[in-house]
């Protein structure tokens, strides 16, 4: 979904998912799905998905509601929650930080800037520690690809979907919580090929391997 809408994330498609499954169960055997679950706890995510959608349909929360200010402000509440969780996380991680004793800190510093290779990942700075970390995406929209000479360069838009770092342990999963603290922006993923790897040809090297073999296997004993 998130290719056709970029803005429709891994984290809103699986509350959808989530939701749709407590609808069936309700609809389909009489359980009380929603029963036991008060509004906060998935009328503004449910919001949130639909002003994403109509939003591709170049509609407006106004289309399908009755009162879009109510859902406006709860979508907006999303953000202030997130923001705050996230918030605290990082101030928790960060005392921990500074209690470590200096060689703690260094020892930490050194492995997370090895591990934090642009191969593995979107390298970002710790909002925490202030270390090399990486921030994971999920693909977004449709792969752009340029070729220029014997080379085949990809590049992929990747919208964030969590952040993770080795030096003092901060997590980030979701979107939502990732703009919270200045990690959401979109990044690029780049990959490169040569144009025999991206079309699948036959190097000059393949061909001397076969011709090899070819020798090798030659029988000259037929008569």
């Amino acid at each position: 979904m998130n290719e056709v809408v970029p803005s429709f994330t891994q984290e809103i498609a699986g509350f959808c998912t989530k939701h749709s499954d407590r609808r069936n169960s309700e609809l389909h055997t009489g359980e009380l799905a929603f029963g036991s679950l008060g509004t906060s706890e998935w009328l503004s995510r449910f919001y949130q998905a639909c002003e994403i959608l109509l939003a591709s349909m170049n509609k407006e929360l106004s289309d399908l509601v009755s009162d879009p200010p109510a859902a406006k402000a709860m979508i907006s509440s999303l953000e202030d929650a997130a923001a705050k969780a996230v918030a605290q996380d990082i101030k928790a991680h960060a005392q921990v930080w500074a209690n470590k004793d200096e060689g703690e800190r260094e020892s930490a510093a050194l492995q997370a800037t090895a591990s934090a290779t642009r191969q593995a990942g979107h390298r970002a700075t710790c909002p925490a520690c202030g270390c090399p970390a990486l921030v994971q995406g999920s693909p977004a929209g449709a792969v752009a690809t340029d070729v220029r000479d014997d080379e085949v360069v990809q590049r992929q838009t990747m919208l964030p979907s969590s952040f993770a770092c080795i030096a003092c342990g901060l997590r980030i999963l979701g979107l939502s919580r990732l703009s919270a603290c200045g990690l959401g922006d979109a990044f690029t993923a780049t990959s490169k090929y040569s144009a025999a790897e991206f079309f699948d040809l036959y190097t000059e090297d393949d061909l001397e391997e076969a011709r090899g073999a070819s020798q090798v296997d030659e029988d000259f004993n037929e008569h």
